[in-house]
């Protein structure tokens, strides 16, 4: 039976298949007041799944959407039973037992329960940070080898870097003393999707009570009897106090691009890896706000070309490669590929701003009726309006979002950041943009142009210059 065992070990054909584990480190900044009760509470191991399971809840998932401590966030059972095994169970029952996490009794769909940390750590002004370790599974060992060669790539570019610590940690303290009311879309300027939604207030307790199926002008009215503000938290419409939503507001930011950039300071915690769903490269870098990585470039003498109206002008390219014709696809064509793109809805009473939010509702929300956002959409592409609720009602709602992510993916990643990589060129990638040494700027516009004419792809790319704000 050994003599067996021995041989699937060795096969190589069996050795390609095996899942592979790769040992992770991640920095977690956490209320010092949680972390000296989850000390006395759990060690060891335990512990560091502790430390994996308030990662995901806070920073690991999800990111994008959710942009505060209060939002519950779904997190699959299926997540945690993957990178931690059963042993999941006794953390999770630990954060929970104690009052150090809160989840939602309803199961929903995917095999989700939804969990947030405990209010009672909200207005804690002091932090530590954590550094933790957990085990990341590859499907075979060709993929570990991809993702380790992907990792490789990324850390010896890193190298080249001059990280300015200093100048970042300050610019963070700056951005959490500066933020104000002014800097969210509050009461009027917050769109109403559909013509009634439902509105979730939130005490002072961080507790929620849910308001069915209010108009704008209703929900305006109750936040005003009661001093609240309306606001969209990324997930929904909320009625909040607003001293406490701007507390909540300093207190994500801070813990959020705190540990993006401890994360920096220690190659053990630096990573880059192919995503599984989308195809996209995500690093340190990806998720980096934006203020942060432009200190970053600025310190280095380096600059950046992103592409204009990005997931426009692929949506452009996608739709005449399937011969899509028409009025309204033409001027999609020529507005995505040019500028004048977003400005366009002005006539309806859209700042740029407001109409990079419509168009960001019509590709990565849920296709439904009356839905506000696709109405005034529509009127103006109703060609492209179509095929774009077509491909959701065939594929469902987050199939589109992730056809354009791959198809971005195959150009900028496959196609761009590979080549320079086999130059010699140093580049960072952030999805539809290519960052580089001033020095290299013409090698890397040479080839960009060169990709995009291979598919004849006709969108425009446009030169960035950091030139961040002094801290």
């Amino acid at each position: 039976m050994l003599n067996i065992l021995r041989k699937i070990y060795i096969n190589p054909k069996f050795y390609q298949i095996m899942p592979h584990k790769n040992k992770v480190y991640r920095n977690l900044v956490l209320p010092k007041s949680m972390n000296d009760e989850l000390t006395q509470l759990a060690k060891g191991k335990t512990l560091l799944n502790c430390y994996y399971i308030l990662y995901v809840i806070t920073q690991g998932y999800n990111k994008h959407d959710y942009k505060n401590f209060q939002s519950f966030r779904p997190i699959p059972n299926k997540r945690l039973f993957t990178m931690l095994g059963s042993g999941y169970i006794k953390p999770l029952n630990i954060l929970l037992f104690n009052g150090i996490i809160e989840r939602t009794e309803k199961f929903g769909a995917g095999n989700c329960f939804q969990y947030r940390i405990a209010p009672k750590y909200y207005d804690e002004h002091e932090s530590v940070k954590v550094k933790f370790s957990y085990y990341q599974k590859t499907d075979g060992a060709i993929q570990y080898e991809k993702d380790k060669k992907e990792l490789g790539m990324f850390i010896e570019n890193v190298r080249l870097l001059d990280i300015p610590f200093d100048k970042l940690y300050s610019k963070i303290d700056s951005k959490v003393s500066s933020l104000s009311l002014d800097d969210y879309m509050t009461d009027e300027q917050v769109e109403w999707i559909f013509p009634k939604m439902d509105v979730t207030e939130i005490d002072e307790n961080w507790l929620f009570t849910v308001h069915k199926k209010l108009d704008k002008k209703e929900a305006l009215l109750i936040a005003d009897q009661k001093d609240k503000l309306i606001v969209n938290d990324g997930k929904k419409i909320c009625m909040v106090d607003p001293e406490y939503f701007m507390l909540e507001q300093r207190n994500f930011t801070k813990m959020a691009w705190t540990a993006s950039v401890d994360n920096l300071a220690d190659e053990s915690t630096l990573y880059g890896k192919r995503n599984k769903t989308n195809n996209r490269l995500d690093t340190n870098f990806t998720n980096m706000s934006k203020e942060l990585f432009d200190t970053i470039l600025f310190h280095n003498q380096m600059e950046e070309y992103d592409l204009k109206n990005s997931q426009p002008a692929l949506l452009s390219h996608i739709l005449k490669e399937q011969g899509f014709i028409g009025g309204d696809v033409e001027l999609f064509h020529q507005l995505t590929n040019d500028t004048g793109f977003y400005e366009h809805f002005s006539n309806i009473g859209l700042d740029r701003e407001n109409a990079k939010q419509m168009v960001f509702k019509v590709f990565f929300g849920k296709d439904r009726p009356k839905n506000l956002m696709t109405e005034r959409f529509k009127e103006h592409f109703p060609t492209v309006s179509n095929y774009i609720s077509a491909y959701k009602w065939e594929n469902g709602d987050n199939a589109f979002a992730v056809m354009l992510q791959q198809f971005e993916s195959r150009l900028f990643i496959d196609n761009i950041y590979y080549k320079l990589s086999d130059m010699q060129i140093p580049v960072f990638s952030k999805h539809d943009s290519i960052s580089f040494f001033k020095h290299d700027r013409p090698k890397v516009y040479e080839v960009i142009m060169q990709e995009f004419g291979k598919i004849g792809f006709e969108g425009k790319i446009k030169l960035n210059s950091p030139r961040p704000k002094a801290a």
